[in-house]
């Protein structure tokens, strides 16, 4: 039996079923979820470079004007604090008590002897103001 064409179905009765999704798209989604991890994790390390460059800058710029150093100086002190600390906020070294003050020595030997003395005198017998180390 059949209807005549007046009684058909309406279109907002009928059940929207969305396509199936095929491979092509499940595909193009998982790479834009891959470029968004990538994305992520790319920007936060950037930044995380950012943070500890300003970190060092600010640092280096208190020490200058303390410690009255030159610009070489401070460029060499920026050298060894690089070398020691890494370039990043979120993966710092461990470093031992002994690392800590032989890196303590080696940055007080770039400035004067009175500078040297005034960077080396409240740090070397206080442990306690060290982070980051292994006792």
């Amino acid at each position: 039996m059949h209807r005549p064409p007046r009684y058909k179905r309406k279109s907002w009765r009928r059940k929207n079923t969305p396509p199936p999704i095929d491979q092509k798209n499940i595909r193009i989604i998982r790479l834009w979820f891959l470029g968004m991890a990538i994305l992520a994790i790319a920007a936060i390390y950037f930044l995380s470079e950012r943070k500890a460059r300003q970190n060092l800058d600010r640092t280096l710029a208190k020490w200058k004007e303390s410690y009255s150093l030159t610009e070489e100086q401070v460029e060499k002190i920026r050298t060894l604090e690089k070398q020691y600390h890494g370039t990043s906020v979120f993966f710092n070294p461990s470093h031992t008590l002994q690392d800590e003050t032989d890196h303590r020595i080696a940055i007080s030997k770039q400035m004067s002897a009175e500078a040297a003395a005034r960077f080396l005198s409240p740090n070397i017998n206080n442990t306690h103001l060290h982070k980051n180390t292994k006792h």
